[in-house]
């Protein structure tokens, strides 16, 4: 495993072929119902994205352990690095769609503490696309052994930048979403 230093993150997007897809991420996406074969390549080249981090002393409490509140960074973080993945700067990319992409809800489960230099993933991966909004999921897992951390969304709305009204995704926006994985939701809705 590579050496990454406390506060500083990698990137992985977990894509390329389905072996390399599951030894970088170590899963590859189920299949279920009746798909063509061009339906089955689609759902099988999505992916999620991936980055690691170490846990800085500014992200710990006085446990050593992380402040809740600091995933939320950490998933922020994920969408940030992979908007830079695609070529893109997100506020260029913002004045270019002529929107603003405001949060509008988000929600974390945590089920293990993560301390002080644990190496971190946050995997994102798409949870829902309506018509003026997307909802973005996220997974913290402790490596190497992926033991869960958190969960959690960000819905995000798409307005106009003069009037902060609702504006539909713009389709740009939509191809890139649908490079994303979708995420599997046991019986919850988003």
């Amino acid at each position: 495993m590579m050496s990454v230093p406390a506060g500083s993150m990698t990137m992985s997007p977990c894509r390329g072929d389905p072996g390399e897809a599951q030894k970088a991420c170590g899963k590859i996406p189920a299949l279920r119902g009746s798909f063509g074969v061009e339906a089955a390549e689609r759902i099988f080249m999505r992916s999620p994205f991936l980055i690691e981090q170490r846990i800085p002393w500014a992200d710990v409490d006085l446990a050593k352990i992380v402040y809740f509140p600091r995933y939320f960074s950490y998933f922020e973080m994920a969408e940030l690095e992979w908007i830079r993945q695609q070529g893109l700067d997100y506020e260029k990319l913002l004045a270019d769609l002529e929107i603003w992409m405001p949060r509008v809800a988000a929600h974390a489960n945590f089920k293990a503490p993560a301390r002080l230099s644990d190496l971190i993933a946050v995997e994102m991966r798409l949870d829902r696309i309506g018509t003026a909004s997307f909802t973005l999921g996220f997974d913290a897992l402790l490596l190497p052994e992926r033991k869960p951390l958190a969960d959690g969304y960000i819905v995000i709305a798409t307005v106009t930048r003069q009037t902060f009204e609702p504006t539909p995704v713009p389709e740009r926006l939509r191809g890139l979403l649908d490079e994303l994985e979708l995420r599997e939701l046991p019986n919850r809705e988003r």
